[in-house]
């Protein structure tokens, strides 16, 4: 959905445009199952989330920004094995944009004495604290996003906000900095992901334009 403020004939029919050619795309072209969701009001990140886990029945989940994409490969079979075998700890991992330094949880001493560490599956697969909660592409379980969707309710804004925000507060338990933070995947080796400034994006016309300017150039 649109924010009241944009919510003009021009940016309506824009938005619907958008779902409509997305879904076209999808059912023609790709071999496995999308599903294009459509939110007539604007709750942010929060509660797209929230309506895509009600149509989702596995234990696993993969949170995508759509201008944040891979640039390296990653171990997902290895990963989930890691989540599986510490629970506990990897509620929630993340993948970098940069690369990160093992040190990242700072300012709070009672989770860094207790998560200052990595945890290591192998070489190849590794993982350390992160220092602030972030929704850059990251796996994490439903269980973790009914958890925190149920803290946040109908926020309607974007959790890492509002998940920052809670790490500052008092720690009882090594249990709520697993919650609070996140992990990072082969923190040595990242970065692991890009960004596809949307700002900067042209549509198809602009596009259109810059090659022919680019062609006549060279002409």
């Amino acid at each position: 959905g649109l924010p009241t403020s944009k919510q003009t004939p021009k940016n309506i029919e824009r938005l619907h445009d958008y779902v409509e050619n997305l879904r076209s795309r999808f059912l023609k072209n790709s071999p496995h199952a999308v599903t294009i969701l459509n939110n007539y009001q604007h709750g942010h990140i929060s509660n797209s989330i929230g309506a895509a886990l009600e149509l989702i029945s596995t234990p696993f989940v993969y949170v995508i920004q759509h201008d944040l994409y891979f640039v390296k490969p990653v171990n997902h079979t290895g990963l989930i094995y890691a989540m599986q075998k510490y629970p506990e700890e990897l509620q929630i991992v993340r993948f970098g944009k940069d690369k990160q330094r093992k040190d990242r949880v700072k300012r709070f001493d009672y989770c860094r004495d207790r998560m200052g560490y990595s945890i290591t599956i192998s070489k190849k697969l590794y993982f350390a604290p992160a220092g602030v909660w972030s929704d850059n592409n990251h796996l994490t379980t439903k269980a973790y996003y009914t958890r925190l969707l149920k803290n946040l309710g109908k926020a309607g804004r974007a959790p890492e906000f509002i998940m920052q925000r809670l790490a500052e507060k008092e720690y009882h338990n090594v249990s709520q900095c697993y919650y609070r933070f996140q992990f990072l995947y082969n923190w040595q080796n990242g970065p692991f992901l890009g960004h596809s400034n949307g700002r900067e994006t042209k549509n198809i016309t602009q596009l259109q334009k810059t090659n022919a300017t680019t062609t006549i150039k060279k002409q």
